[in-house]
């Protein structure tokens, strides 16, 4: 149809006549409701407004306006409530019967102050006020997260949750704390509660996970989830939600532009013994244990009383000199939007971390995370999400480390150079005394240990109501995470009496994959004006695999070459294999393929091979 003959046709009287009536008869056919929805006179953006029983509603625009429509010939006649919810206010519920016309209605929300109608879904069969669940549940939202955002998720809780005891396990940069819901529930067991983000059944920890993503925490303190998770829950549920923009406005675009930065520091040291039970001898000058009386074969010569009442002839701050100040700067972007049958929230992360030890880069991560939300129809729901993180910490040893620091004496210059000029002196120890000690300095300076982390979340999931009263849902859910351990001591490396080692190598890959899928159907039926009955059938099916692979190379051949290849002495700890003394000449870790349901021996490389059982000893070339 051409231009003219549209002029043409709105021209003519009758067929002017005729489309108004068309849409007079298609508002009769229809409900419409519309309104205003505020909060002490100010418009609340974001609120949802519908009708649960037959699934219809819409949210509010910026200015608090909502508008939506239910066909009459399909609902007219019915008994339903009209309501309106928003995140920390108290809901409104209007009951009304569906018939053609139009309803204006415009709400006021109180603060819920007590959060007693704020809406949980953890450890229920379906959305559930917080005042009608039979247990506690305890919610921490992003108003509360971000006043004191924290490295991990857990951490961000700390504080805000009764009952609940956050710990750190580690002072190592990028760690994650532990945490206690309650109380102990077992001496040898496994504690830790059942961590789900997103829908993901986690046991890969949430140290990669950005506290910042985090829209809600729902956390049930008790084992009262256990009739959902099975005995998983029995050490309580920490539920993550994360952003995806389905609390924004319609229309309504949110970006966030976050820059932080902190400080770390020891709040006070640990007070050292400045008294010694050896005599003193002030004309001693010379060597490391100057100002001590010594024997024929120079050794310290103990007092009689064997009581340590004599100063120190020096005194140096040897954990002044091991502990800095350590930075803490954050990035992070996030852009959030909802427009029409779609919301969206994505979001970068930047973390660098350098800790408290001297000598030594920290941690830094990276993290990416996108969630998506599609209504294809009034009957089908989509939801995907998506997140990647790395991180990269530079480490030390630290049992070994802070172990032989309790064996350092105070007259030692941790400071003082080798007898060939390199830094921090090695030989330090002082006969008679103990062999633990060791120079904190010469050990961050000379070794190596650094810890590589990927992590990759994937989210998939699908409402669809075939029924105002049924639902239907199917996920699934991937989560995988992969690390490489790397520890390096050269050559020569020097102990506390001046000896050098062989050099030593060691690496530790670890690959972790867990995939968790499930479907529900839910059935909620209203029975009279009082009787509300909910139904819920679910089925989980979740799987995981570890695999570990380990070498060891305590022997060195070429100064500074942190490959397997340069190594002369090589063992190798694989799980179905047990420990692997081997000779090769071409050794790699990627070269190690095997099938540990087969008999057949597992080969490295094109020429070599070790059998599938356990076994210790020298393995050559393959014939």
């Amino acid at each position: 149809m051409d231009a003219h003959l549209i002029r043409r046709l709105f021209r003519s009287p009758a067929a002017l006549l005729a489309l108004m009536c068309a849409a007079g008869t298609a508002q009769a056919q229809s409900a419409i409701f519309a309104g205003k929805v505020t909060s002490s006179g100010q418009p609340v953006g974001g609120a949802s407004v519908g009708i649960p029983e037959i699934g219809a509603g819409t949210i509010t625009t910026q200015d608090g306006r909502y508008s939506f429509t239910v066909d009459v010939a399909k609902y007219g006649g019915r008994s339903v409530n009209l309501t309106v919810r928003y995140i920390g206010l108290k809901p409104k519920r209007l009951p009304i019967v569906i018939a053609a016309g139009r309803v204006d209605k415009d709400y006021d929300l109180e603060k819920d102050v007590l959060n007693l109608d704020q809406v949980v879904v953890t450890g229920v069969s379906d959305a559930t006020s917080q005042k009608k669940t039979a247990f506690s549940v305890a919610v921490v939202d992003a108003t509360a997260i971000k006043e004191t955002p924290a490295i991990s998720p857990i951490g961000s809780l700390a504080g805000k949750i009764a009952g609940a005891s956050v710990a750190t396990t580690s002072g190592s940069p990028g760690s994650e704390p532990a945490i206690r819901l309650r109380s102990a529930t077992s001496l040898a067991g496994r504690q830790d509660p059942l961590v789900i983000i997103d829908g993901t059944i986690t046991r890969l920890g949430l140290a990669d996970v950005n506290s910042q993503d985090i829209e809600r925490v729902e956390v049930i303190k008790g084992a009262a989830a256990s009739s959902l998770y099975g005995s998983d829950a029995a050490n309580g549920v920490i539920q993550i939600f994360t952003k995806r923009g389905a609390n924004l406005a319609e229309g309504q675009t949110s970006f966030t532009f976050r820059n932080e930065y902190g400080q770390s520091y020891l709040p006070r040291k640990i007070g050292l013994n400045n008294s010694t039970a050896f005599e003193l001898d002030p004309t001693n000058t010379t060597g490391l244990s100057r100002g001590f009386k010594l024997d024929a074969n120079g050794q310290r010569i103990s007092a009689t009383d064997d009581i340590s009442d004599n100063a120190y002839p020096f005194v140096f701050d040897a954990l002044s000199e091991v502990f800095k100040p350590g930075a803490t700067m954050s990035n992070y972007i996030s852009l959030g939007h909802r427009k029409g049958a779609t919301n969206f929230n994505a979001s970068i992360q930047n973390i660098q971390e350098t800790g408290v030890l001297t000598l030594l880069k920290g941690y830094s991560r990276q993290n990416f995370r996108i969630n998506v939300d599609q209504v294809v129809n009034d009957k089908l729901n989509v939801s995907t999400g998506m997140f990647y993180g790395r991180s990269i910490a530079d480490q030390t040893n630290e049992g070994s480390l802070f172990f032989g620091i309790r064996f350092l004496e105070p007259n030692i210059d941790i400071t003082a150079k080798n007898p060939d000029g390199s830094p921090y002196i090695a030989k330090i120890r002082q006969p008679p005394s103990s062999g633990n000690l060791n120079n904190p300095l010469y050990t961050l300076n000379n070794q190596q240990v650094q810890n590589d982390r990927d992590r990759f979340t994937g989210v998939l999931k699908a409402t669809y109501r075939p029924l105002s009263w049924l639902t239907a849902e199917g996920n699934f859910n991937y989560d995988q995470s992969s690390s490489n351990r790397k520890n390096f001591e050269p050559i020569g490396f020097l102990g506390s009496t001046g000896t050098k080692g062989t050099g030593d190598l060691f690496q530790e890959v670890i690959a972790n994959r867990a995939f968790n899928t499930g479907a529900t159907l839910t059935a909620v039926r209203t029975i009279g004006t009082w009787l509300t009955n909910t139904t819920k059938l679910a089925t989980v099916i979740e799987d995981q695999e570890y695999n570990r692979l380990s070498l060891n190379a305590t022997k060195l051949g070429v100064t500074g070459v942190t490959e397997f290849g340069a190594s002369l002495d090589r063992t190798a700890n694989i799980p179905g294999f047990g420990l692997l003394a081997d000779q090769f000449t071409d050794p790699a870790l990627c070269l190690w393929s095997y099938d540990p349901t087969s008999m057949e021996p597992a080969l490295w490389g094109k020429s070599a091979r070790v059998p599938l059982k356990p076994f210790s000893g020298t393995i050559g070339n393959a014939p």
